[in-house]
């Protein structure tokens, strides 16, 4: 790199052996290449996390059209369009509340209650992953969707008040 220096400073005063200006041009060119090398390592890199980003976004919202069903931890049961990416976010959301049968004890009777019309309603509830046992999606002909899309919010099919939005 010595004679490469010289001769663009002009401070050249003899004339350099051939091995080592081939020397420096070598080093150069290695020193060019190294460069663009990283600079590719650096956009594959970048593309691969753009695409598994976008893989986990697509891959969570058509999770987030149908419904799906989460078992916390406190024991609850909550239904509704979930999406995982990126927090566990649950929108159109109903609890699942169970009451003894008062003619028949050893019967439960099951109820939708939907989060809007709660007294602190809201349109979507912020799910804490560490409280969560399992969830997965809702069966097409589970009785909890029937009563969903019958507006009964009775899972079980008995006759109930339509609830409205």
């Amino acid at each position: 790199m010595y004679y490469m220096q010289e001769i663009l400073l002009g401070h050249f005063q003899h004339p350099a052996p051939v091995d080592a200006i081939w020397a420096d041009m070598v080093y150069i060119s290695h020193m060019l290449n190294k460069t663009s090398f990283t600079k590719s390592i650096l956009v594959v890199i970048a593309a691969l996390i753009i695409v598994i980003i976008g893989y986990a976004w697509l891959s969570s919202n058509a999770f987030s059209q149908n419904y799906s069903i989460v078992y916390a931890t406190s024991g609850e049961i909550y239904i509704g369009h979930l999406s995982t990416f990126p927090q566990m976010v649950l929108t159109d959301a109903y609890v699942l509340n169970t009451s003894k049968d008062p003619q028949d004890p050893t019967k439960s009777n099951f109820l939708l209650q939907p989060f809007a019309g709660a007294v602190w309603a809201t349109d979507k509830v912020i799910l804490n992953p560490k409280n969560i046992i399992f969830y997965g999606p809702l069966a097409e002909n589970s009785k909890a969707l029937e009563g969903i899309r019958s507006k009964t919010h009775q899972p079980d099919g008995a006759s109930a008040a339509p609830v409205g939005k």
